[in-house]
C-alpha cells in the first residue's frame, strides 16, 4: 500500500517546490516508481518555488555575521570574508577565492563529487570551508583531507546556524552540486548574500540560478551537470571568473537584485489555493 500514491490520486491539486522538479518527477529517473501516477495528474500539478525568510536571511540586518552590508555597499561582505578566513585559521588577507559548502553530508547533496575534485582545492590558490554532518564515511574523508591540508581546507562537522550564516556571507562561491534538488534554499541565500552559487543542472536549482556563460547579460551563477568531471569544469570556470573582477561583480550584483522573498512565493500559493476552491 502506498499512501503517497493515494494522496496524489485523490488530491484536488498536486504541488511540489519548483517547476523543473514538477517535470522531473514525471520521469523514471526522478519519479521513484510513481512517475506514471504523477503523469495521470499532470493537469493538476504545479511547481512553486520556496521563499527565503528575509527576517533571518538578509545581509543588511543579519546579527549573526561580523558586519552588515547590501548591494550598494559591499564593505561589510569584505569584513565577513576576513572573519570567515580567521575563524577557519586561514590568513584573513588571503586574496584567492573562498569556496563555501553547507549541507547534510549525503549522496544527494553531491558530496562525493566534491571529494572527487579534492585535488582542485589542494592544488589551486583557493580555500574550501565545509559545514555539515551526516554520512560518517563522507565526514571522515572530508576530515582526512582537511587534516592533510589545513592551510587549504576547513571542515566543521556540526550543526551551527551562526557558522552557516558566516559561510554564506564570507564566501566568494557557494558549492551545491546536488544529484537531485526539489528546490533548495542555499543557492537562494547565496545570491541574496552576494555569493556566486555553483550548482548542478537539476530541479529547483535550474529555476533559481542563471548560468553566467549561458546567459551573459543575466547570469547569477555557474551551472554544471551533476557529475564529477562537470563539477571540475565548473570550479575552473569559477577560478577564471574570480580573476575577472568586473564580471564577477556584475554577476554578484544581479544575484543580490533578485527577489526570493516569501512575498513572491506566497502569492503563487494563494493563487493555487484559490484555484482549488
Amino acid at each position: 500500500m502506498n499512501f503517497l500514491k493515494g494522496g496524489i490520486m485523490f488530491a484536488d491539486k498536486v504541488t511540489t517546490v519548483s517547476p523543473r522538479y514538477a517535470k522531473e518527477i514525471q520521469t523514471p529517473e526522478f519519479g521513484c516508481g510513481l512517475e506514471g501516477v504523477v503523469q495521470m495528474r499532470v493537469d493538476d500539478l504545479s511547481g512553486l518555488i520556496n521563499g527565503v525568510d528575509t527576517a533571518v536571511w538578509n545581509p543588511a540586518t543579519d546579527a549573526m555575521i561580523p558586519a552588515r552590508y547590501s548591494a550598494a555597499n559591499l564593505a561589510g561582505k569584505r569584513e565577513c570574508r576576513k572573519g570567515l578566513l580567521r575563524q577557519c585559521g586561514f590568513d584573513p588577507l588571503f586574496g584567492g577565492p573562498v569556496f563555501g559548502m553547507v549541507c547534510r553530508l549525503t549522496e544527494q547533496k553531491g558530496v562525493d563529487l566534491v571529494l572527487a575534485n579534492s585535488g582542485f582545492f589542494t592544488d589551486r590558490e583557493c580555500r574550501l570551508v565545509v559545514l555539515g554532518t551526516g554520512d560518517k564515511r563522507m565526514e571522515r574523508e572530508l576530515r582526512d583531507i582537511a587534516a592533510a591540508h589545513p592551510s587549504k581546507i576547513f571542515m566543521c562537522a556540526r550543526l551551527d546556524e551562526a557558522m552557516s550564516h558566516l559561510i554564506e556571507a564570507g564566501s566568494d562561491f557557494f558549492v551545491m552540486p546536488s544529484l537531485f534538488e526539489p528546490c533548495g534554499l542555499n543557492q537562494m541565500y547565496s545570491q541574496v548574500y552576494g555569493t556566486v552559487p555553483i550548482v548542478s543542472r537539476v530541479g529547483g536549482l535550474v529555476d533559481t540560478v542563471r548560468d553566467a556563460d549561458g546567459d551573459p547579460s543575466g547570469g547569477t551563477g555557474i551551472m554544471c551537470e551533476p557529475d564529477a568531471p562537470a563539477l571540475g569544469e565548473g570550479l575552473e570556470r569559477a577560478l577564471k571568473l574570480f580573476g575577472n573582477k568586473p564580471r564577477y561583480a556584475a554577476i554578484q550584483q544581479r544575484g543580490m537584485a533578485r527577489d526570493f522573498s516569501w512575498k513572491t512565493a506566497a502569492a503563487a500559493y494563494e493563487t493555487l489555493y484559490r484555484d482549488a476552491l
